[in-house]
């Protein structure tokens, strides 16, 4: 019963089906890297890390971009933002189709990145502009939205130095920098489920709540008259 509380908006559930996705992908990673690639099989281990990687990449945009569509209040920006769940999985695929099966183009990576974390930047402005009738701490989406940042922040800035230098121990470093912030966002997704999201009423900047103990019948123009 509390974790389909948890779950009620359609935000939050679009990002329960991407955490089962990052399960999954995490689980392969780990059995393809510790197990298959020992095997004799070890060319089709590389081709299905590769091909699993690409798909990840695409579902992942896709996912993560539902999930602030649903969480943002502004159509035009949601129209924007539609433009891209479209186009940038188009242009992924397109990239990956030019590559041998075997080859891996970190710029979609890096693209993906940028746009996660531009969408992610106005989310945080749209909900200091909006959000008045809670603390926007207690939000869960606040707090996933977040870790979603530093992770995005993390894998790109990665993405950019780790093959700026041939140097092992600069290498190492960079995977101990990933590994923190990775650590570092799944703390923050896992504490967002103490917070609690409002329902749509609770949500909407323009819904006015008016006290139950106001009698509406006192007001007209006559009392106002007489109190001048």
């Amino acid at each position: 019963m509390i974790f389909r509380k948890k779950l009620s908006t359609r935000g939050l559930k679009v990002f329960f089906v991407y955490t089962i996705i990052l399960a999954i992908f995490a689980t392969f990673s780990i059995v393809n890297f510790n197990f298959l690639s020992y095997k004799k099989i070890g060319a089709i281990s590389v081709v299905l890390n590769f091909t699993v990687l690409k798909t990840f990449v695409v579902l992942e945009f896709i996912i993560i971009s539902i999930f602030l569509f649903f969480n943002y209040s502004r159509p035009l920006i949601k129209r924007i933002l539609s433009v891209f769940i479209v186009a940038f999985p188009l242009f992924a695929l397109i990239t990956y189709f030019t590559l041998k099966i075997t080859e891996f183009d970190t710029l979609p990576s890096i693209i993906e990145f940028l746009i996660l974390i531009s969408f992610l930047v106005y989310f945080f402005y749209e909900k200091m502009q909006t959000v008045v009738n809670y603390p926007l701490y207690q939000n869960i989406s606040f707090w996933i939205s977040v870790g979603l940042f530093l992770y995005f922040t993390g894998n790109f800035f990665f993405l950019v130095f780790i093959y700026s230098s041939d140097d092992n121990n600069f290498i190492l470093q960079m995977k101990y920098i990933y590994s923190i912030v990775t650590i570092t966002k799944n703390i923050i997704l896992a504490l967002a489920l103490f917070g609690h999201e409002p329902d749509n009423s609770e949500n909407n900047p323009d819904t006015l709540e008016l006290p139950s103990n106001l009698n509406l019948d006192e007001f007209s123009l006559t009392n106002l008259k007489n109190k001048q």
